[in-house]
């Protein structure tokens, strides 16, 4: 079998195939011409600023959620009596499952004071929004000890599941 170029030029680019993230780096900084940094065709490093930081900053804090406000948010609309939109409760329950589905986030809904509101929601006289709570009940509790405890000293689980 005759070795040709095409043969040898394959195995030559096959040794030059990055095995790793060191390696990818190492090709990157290797192969970049020197100098692009304060070339006139690229953009070029400088210090921000005052006011680009400022708005920068200002964008980014308006950007974030803040989850445990969220879930407080929520909580203050389902505890107040003199909501009556139904479909705004439901919102809330919803996004509620949604935040609790991560368990430290479920976790936070108890420290904070979440559990005491179950059980009003429960006695709603709207279907949906008991399956909703029941909803959020299963999720809190599932594979989290921290929240079955605490559900079945505060007798959410227990009222709920018998």
């Amino acid at each position: 079998m005759a070795s040709g170029q095409e043969g040898d030029g394959g195995h030559h680019e096959h040794e030059r195939m990055p095995k790793n993230v060191k390696d990818l780096l190492q090709m990157c900084v290797t192969s970049q011409p020197s100098g692009t940094e304060v070339d006139g065709d690229g953009p070029s490093l400088q210090p921000m600023s005052k006011e680009r930081k400022e708005w920068l900053e200002t964008a980014l804090t308006e950007m974030t959620v803040s989850p445990v406000e969220r879930i407080k948010e929520c909580l203050k609309k389902l505890s107040n009596k003199e909501l009556n939109d139904v479909d705004e409760k439901i919102a809330a329950l919803e996004e509620l499952k949604e935040w609790c589905e991560n368990l430290d986030f479920a976790i936070d809904f108890h420290k904070i004071g979440g559990y005491p509101i179950l059980p009003e929601l429960m006695d709603d006289v709207e279907p949906e929004i008991r399956w909703n709570t029941l909803e959020l009940i299963a999720i809190l509790v599932q594979n989290n000890p921290y929240c079955q405890k605490a559900g079945f000293r505060g007798r959410v689980v227990t009222t709920y599941v018998t």
